[in-house]
């Protein structure tokens, strides 16, 4: 382990040097989140461990004549993903809580941590699995022109959600206060004085309304 990464004495550091202890962390975190997801994926394809889930989820379905098109996709991706999820939970627990309590970030316990943890997974998970089940079906349905039309939409909808950003957010999800008379006269006099310095450089510069300088003899 790192030496960047040993406990320091958070109670006695100001805020700078504590957010500068805490970015090797997150550093960390990622390098180790990425690199425990790429041993889970290498063994889970060494293994075939993929093909042997998808010959007994569909001996399952047979057996039980269950409608193949409609549940063997998403049933399928649902399992993986909560094994991924699972699997995954140890480190979102430690870099995602233990580790930002102990700078002070994180303020809930862990059951309500955990909570919101599993909120957001359902939410991710029903999102991931939407949106795998969709694109097997659009390349089921145009085998040879999916991955053009797949880009296609995404760019679709990557502009218009843009555009329509704002009209997408739901009625209330932010309130917007007016801005108190103290602070739009802060907010003036440093725009005021902005535009002053600007001024005083452009005269010092010798630049006149022209935009020139004034040539010397």
């Amino acid at each position: 382990m790192p030496d960047s990464y040993l406990q320091p004495d958070l109670s006695a550091l100001p805020v700078n040097e504590l957010a500068a202890a805490y970015q090797p962390r997150r550093i960390w975190a990622a390098t180790l989140s990425i690199t425990w997801n790429l041993v889970l994926a290498t063994f889970l394809l060494a293994s075939h461990g993929e093909w042997r889930l998808y010959f007994h989820l569909e001996r399952f379905i047979d057996r039980h004549h269950l409608p193949h098109f409609v549940i063997l996709g998403p049933v399928y991706i649902a399992i993986l993903f909560l094994a991924y999820s699972f699997l995954n939970y140890p480190i979102d627990l430690w870099f995602g809580y233990l580790e930002e309590r102990q700078f002070g970030l994180a303020k809930d316990g862990i059951r309500a941590w955990t909570r919101d943890w599993c909120r957001g997974v359902a939410q991710h998970g029903a999102l991931f699995c939407i949106g795998s089940s969709l694109l097997l079906m659009l390349q089921m349905a145009l085998p040879a022109t999916w991955l053009l039309a797949f880009s296609l939409a995404l760019l679709a909808i990557f502009i218009l959600s843009s555009y329509f950003a704002l009209s997408l957010l739901p009625q209330g999800l932010f309130e917007v206060e007016s801005i108190d008379t103290a602070n739009e006269k802060r907010i003036a006099d440093l725009l005021d004085s902005k535009c002053k310095n600007g001024s005083a450089s452009t005269s010092a510069s010798g630049l006149g309304a022209t935009g020139r300088g004034t040539p010397r003899p």
